[in-house]
């Protein structure tokens, strides 16, 4: 009897190990662009001041996502080659983004409303986007078989569906 209960509480303390949120801030140098290379939920907001990327996922997935910046491009990848979308978020703190590149299947949305004046967007990949700023959407690629809205205070555009 006394096997079998070790054997409940070990199960029991396993599954909240995956219930379990983690946050993990990472501190990156300044960019401009970013690049989606992992299918992940992605949040962007607008803020000035400085400060780190948050990542926050279910258990250990957080440390599955990878960011890094090169020449002035944040890149968001992960280790493997899975569906993070229901399990982890990037938050990014953003400030006058040129371009955006979604690669792979990803969540990408705006908390707030973005200030940059023009932003290039290529969708390589199956997406949804929500996006508001006040200035223009410039779309380079869209090969996307999801939704993106685009809304700024003059109008509101939907491509895909």
């Amino acid at each position: 009897m006394l096997v079998g209960l070790f054997v409940a509480i070990s199960s029991f303390s396993q599954d909240n190990t995956n219930l379990r949120i983690s946050r993990k801030k990472v501190d990156v140098a300044a960019f401009d662009r970013i690049r989606v290379d992992a299918s992940v939920n992605v949040v962007l907001y607008e803020e000035k001041a400085a400060s780190g990327i948050v990542l926050e996922g279910q258990g250990s997935t957080a440390d599955d996502i990878q960011v890094k910046v090169v020449k002035g491009e944040l890149i968001i990848s992960s280790r493997a080659d899975k569906d993070y979308k229901k399990t982890t978020v990037v938050n990014i703190p953003v400030s006058n983004i040129k371009k955006l590149e979604v690669n792979r299947d990803a969540m990408v949305v705006t908390n707030n409303v973005l200030q940059s004046n023009i932003i290039d967007l290529a969708v390589n990949s199956e997406c949804w986007m929500n996006l508001k700023l006040t200035g223009k959407l410039n779309v380079l690629k869209g090969e996307a078989w999801g939704t993106i809205t685009y809304k700024n205070p003059e109008r509101e555009v939907r491509l895909g569906e």
